[in-house]
């Protein structure tokens, strides 16, 4: 691929066209557009890459697809923020067994702390 090519590839996703479109228009096969795409980071539709639905950082483009946060640290904040949309998953509000304080966990679990810290206050305070 020549270098006009690939500043035309570049042009060409800025504005939303297609792979398919950008092959047929320079001749080249449709699976060397998209990997020209995907080492310069001109994949999907946003050409900024993914954002994280939680802080909003960033993400560019990775092997994983359909991903929504760039951590794990995220992906709890944004649960716990929106407990609505587990998709049909039942929640109950439970209030912790040490500290008091009231959290949602899915219906079944039998949980009765919050986090593990206060599972280990229980059990130190057993001693």
């Amino acid at each position: 691929m020549t270098s006009s090519q690939k500043d035309r590839i570049v042009q060409m996703r800025k504005k939303g066209r297609s792979y398919a479109a950008i092959a047929e228009t320079l001749g080249v096969s449709e699976n060397t557009v998209k990997s020209f795409c995907r080492r310069n980071n001109l994949g999907g539709s946003n050409t900024d890459g993914d954002r994280c639905a939680q802080c909003g950082k960033n993400m560019g483009l990775s092997d994983r697809k359909n991903r929504r946060f760039c951590n794990d640290s995220c992906r709890s904040k944004w649960w716990a923020a929106h407990p609505e949309k587990r998709g049909g998953l039942a929640t109950v509000e439970i209030i912790c067994a040490v500290c008091g304080k009231s959290f949602f966990a899915l219906t079944g679990t039998n949980r009765k702390f919050c986090s593990r810290k206060c599972y280990g206050k229980s059990k130190a305070v057993a001693k």
